[in-house]
């Protein structure tokens, strides 16, 4: 006998669902609303551009570019594969990214149709003087200043960054030679340096490598195969799926336009954030594992490193006459070149340090030490400098009479510490031109 009731059934089944969808519609719509209504009483009202904006500074973390562009343009043989944060080797100093091997094709382009009114300086130095370079940086107000001294109002001041986390000499002296050596001529350079001299010629020296080859945390990564070690390779392949993950849900977010929802956007952006901490972890136990493999011939370099004061000796000898050198080659295409010591957090004395500055000092042990100890030294090399020809700024306690909260971490600093130090470079930099 035939159901009764399965008439019925069979046409309300397409009602239920419609009923289920709409509620659930409604849920999200709730949910949604819900949401913007909590940002707003917090005094934090959503704003999809505000959060596109934190979203793409979360995977510039993680790339430099977009994840995708990238990738593509590898798979077409346009540009050599990466590591894992942008970088490929350079055959003169160490590594370089896919971003500032382009600037220099861009640079070079540009040079031709330089006029004599263009005053160019060139940055080097690791990543304190980038950020100095940078649009946040203080090489604006260090063009301010350059701008309303007479000598250079009628020049075009610019400012080209050359800079790269990490490097320390002699990674800038050849980087210089480098570029001089494709024809590339500025009117100054300035070198800013100091710390990852000391920093991460220590680290090297721990770690069984010269303390004048490039930083072996960094320049490591690219020398040993991913497959060289089951710890390398299982950190390699957990800091790589972060990655992933993180592209995946930042890029599907952002491409399809989802950010304007305040409930998947904030969510995204929340996420992003949390893998950009679990990211910089797992480069950490990436980089140690690299680390415990030994320095081995690749990375040890042709004596067997120093440790203690004979490594700062060693660093430091090369520091000199490392700059010595750049202020040579400058020198011979009548290029003003200035040498400036950047300020750092471990340095005793430099700085009356704020609780914030305190908590965010934390640093490898072999950092730390050869900042407390080689700054001292450096500061006394910088008379060798001068002996040497080399115009030299000893800005490393620009900032001892200042009580606000400056660092950011154990060695960058925020804008308001790049506008004192933008202003002492130039005095100097003036100084040069008397």
């Amino acid at each position: 006998m035939a159901d009764p009731e399965a008439p019925r059934s069979r046409r309300s089944w397409p009602v239920r669902w419609l009923v289920r969808a709409g509620l659930l519609l409604a849920s999200v719509a709730a949910c949604e609303l819900g949401l913007r209504v909590v940002l707003w009483a917090i005094g934090n009202p959503y704003d999809a551009t505000v959060a596109e904006r934190a979203m793409r500074g979360h995977l510039r973390e993680f790339d430099g570019r977009t994840f995708v562009e990238r990738n593509a343009r590898i798979r077409r043989g346009e540009v050599p594969r990466p590591d894992l944060i942008g970088r490929v080797s350079h055959p003169f100093f160490g590594w370089q990214t896919l971003r500032a091997r382009d600037d220099v094709e861009r640079r070079m382009r540009m040079a031709l149709e330089r006029t004599e009114d263009e005053y160019v300086i060139w940055i080097f130095g690791g990543s304190v003087a980038g950020i100095f370079a940078s649009r946040n940086g203080g090489a604006h107000l260090l063009i301010e200043r350059l701008a309303a001294d007479p000598r250079f109002a009628e020049r075009g001041i610019s400012t080209e960054a050359y800079a790269l986390a990490a490097f320390k000499q002699p990674q800038q002296l050849m980087q210089a030679a480098y570029l001089f050596s494709l024809g590339l001529v500025p009117d100054a350079v300035i070198n800013l340096d100091g710390f990852n001299e000391v920093a991460l010629g220590s680290m090297n020296a721990e770690h069984g490598s010269s303390p004048v080859y490039p930083a072996i945390n960094q320049w490591g990564s690219l020398a040993v195969p991913p497959d060289s070690d089951p710890a390398v390779a299982d950190s390699y392949g957990a800091l790589v799926g972060l990655l992933r993950r993180a592209n995946g849900l930042g890029h599907g977010v952002l491409n399809r336009g989802l950010h304007k929802s305040a409930l998947i956007g904030w969510c995204a952006e929340k996420q992003l954030g949390k893998y950009v901490r679990q990211s910089s972890h797992a480069r950490r136990i990436y980089h140690d594992a690299v680390l415990a493999l030994g320095a081995g011939k690749v990375l040890s370099g042709p004596e067997e490193p120093a440790d203690g004061r004979a490594t700062l000796d060693q660093v430091i000898d090369n520091w000199v006459e490392s700059s010595v050198s750049l202020g040579a080659l400058c020198a011979v295409r009548g290029v003003t070149y200035l040498h400036v010591l950047q300020p750092t957090l471990h340095d005793e004395g430099s700085k009356p340090l704020t609780e914030e500055e305190v908590e965010a000092a934390g640093m490898y042990d072999s950092w730390e030490e050869g900042t407390r100890t080689g700054y001292p030294l450096l500061r006394a090399a910088g008379e060798r400098l001068r002996v040497g020809g080399v115009a030299f700024l000893d800005a490393s306690a620009v900032f001892r009479e200042v009580e606000q909260t400056l660092y950011r971490d154990g060695c960058h600093f925020n804008t308001a510490g790049n506008l004192i130090l933008a202003d002492a470079i130039a005095a100097a930099f003036l100084g040069l031109h008397d």
